[in-house]
């Protein structure tokens, strides 16, 4: 891996902590907080959001992390990038263990494990020595839509019916469709902000966003008697689509030789399994179901 790439892939990691922890606060400051009734009532319900201090400071702290993201796809590959974002999860157990008072459950220190060794991989044998935004357009307006059709089925049914998890996937799916768009719009970038400004895809992209903020917001909101399943389903859902689109649509490279790509195709797939088994040390750090047995036993 080279030094340019390993700067990427570092913000990348970087840029987890923050994304996790503006998560965690923002659960911890809807919980028992307001309604935030976007559909009937969008004015009332953002004046009540932006009263919760510690939800501000969740929403300013995910902003730097999007920056920092931002600037980490300029340096490496979307696929790497993505994936070093979700090894920030194997901070949430020792964070567990201080702030949660937690002991790790074979299940979360597998989680740890596995996630290690993906991104112990991912060191070696990398053909990758720059970032690839180049893309295919036919492909990413076919990630894009059908990410965004499956997320709005999900989050209507989720919010209609339950399980208030479905809303957690979808945003998974929506913030998964904005990173694609995001690496895209940095490629875009180098041709002047009016390239930005003209393309579709920031419009498109902007949209996604706010569908996966509102989606985000709203299963943190109902979904506090189950947060395992919704930051599992979430983290999945979102290292998939982005990792799926830096292999697919930007074409990262895998690997120096037949070896090293399918060493790093497992490894993809290991951090997608890691991220769904730590995603209970994610909820107890967060605090509001340390006393629950799911957390214990899932």
């Amino acid at each position: 891996m080279s030094g340019h790439v390993l700067f990427g892939v570092s913000l990348g990691l970087f840029s987890s902590v923050l994304f996790n922890t503006s998560y965690l606060l923002q659960h911890r400051a809807l919980d028992g907080g307001p309604s935030l009734e976007f559909a009937k009532h969008p004015i009332r319900s953002l004046r009540e959001l932006f009263t919760q201090v510690v939800w501000v400071l969740g929403g300013l702290l995910g902003a730097v992390g999007m920056v920092v993201y931002i600037v980490a796809l300029d340096y490496a590959p979307l696929s790497l990038v993505q994936a070093f974002l979700a090894g920030g999860l194997i901070l949430t157990v020792p964070l567990a263990i201080v702030i949660g008072n937690h002991a790790p459950t074979q299940r979360e220190w597998l989680g740890a494990s596995l996630m290690t060794f993906a991104l112990v991989i991912f060191a070696f044998g990398a053909k990758a020595e720059g970032p690839t935004n180049a893309f295919d357009t036919h492909g990413l307006a076919l990630l894009v839509g059908g990410a965004v059709g499956i997320g709005l089925m999900l989050a209507v049914i989720g919010l209609r019916n339950g399980p208030v998890a479905l809303v957690g996937l979808a945003a998974g799916l929506f913030y998964g469709a904005s990173d694609a768009m995001f690496n895209a719009l940095v490629g875009i970038a180098h041709d002047g902000f009016m390239a930005v400004l003209k393309s579709p895809w920031t419009w498109t992209c902007a949209v996604t966003a706010l569908l996966a903020f509102y989606c985000l917001q709203k299963s943190f909101k109902n979904g506090k008697e189950k947060p395992v399943q919704v930051i599992a389903l979430m983290t999945a859902a979102t290292n998939l689509t982005a990792i799926g689109a830096g292999l697919l649509v930007f074409h990262d490279p895998l690997g120096t030789n037949a070896f090293w790509s399918t060493a790093h195709a497992l490894s993809f797939g290991l951090v997608a399994v890691a991220g769904w088994l730590l995603a209970t040390t994610q909820a107890v750090v967060e605090g509001a179901i340390v006393e629950d047995p799911e957390v214990e036993t899932a």
